[in-house]
């Protein structure tokens, strides 16, 4: 359950920055901040993802 509550967290944080970049309130510099941040969040969804038993999970 572990992944779960991973992959639920990266999802979560995920939502938060495309709201916050699209909000357009902030320097070009946070701006870059926070698309790094989010395609680190991405990759290590791919990495749990393709990792995975063949389980399927529901996320609320």
């Amino acid at each position: 359950m572990a992944k779960d509550t991973e992959i639920s967290e990266n999802v979560e944080r995920i939502n938060t920055l495309i709201e916050q970049l699209e909000s357009g309130d902030h320097s070009k510099s946070t701006g870059e901040e926070l698309f790094q941040e989010g395609q680190g969040r991405l990759a290590k969804l791919r990495e749990l993802v393709n990792d995975g038993d063949g389980e399927t999970i529901e996320l609320d």
